[in-house]
């Protein structure tokens, strides 16, 4: 029997700097947004640094919701709902 390797990943992301309404709003005026043009991810692991409240977690849930998943995780075809305090 063969072992499958799954080896399909985001090889890279790019800001479409031209349909940013303005970098001075968030998530656009956060330093990881700002500068970003395009970001290259290695094919066996990618690490994601910076200080608190750079960006690093809108990169992630950016890129999640690119790809049709939930911005808090969990899977794709996800619909977004209002969490009200009871």
């Amino acid at each position: 029997m063969k072992s499958s390797k799954f080896e399909q990943y985001i090889r890279y992301i790019e800001l479409d700097r031209e349909k940013v309404p303005s970098f001075s709003i968030y998530p656009f005026n956060l330093s990881a947004i700002r500068n970003l043009q395009t970001l290259v991810f290695h094919p066996k692991v990618t690490f994601i640094i910076g200080e608190n409240g750079s960006g690093k977690s809108t990169i992630l849930e950016s890129i999640a919701v690119a790809y049709g998943f939930n911005a808090e995780g969990g899977v794709s075809d996800f619909e977004a709902y209002e969490y009200q305090k009871a």
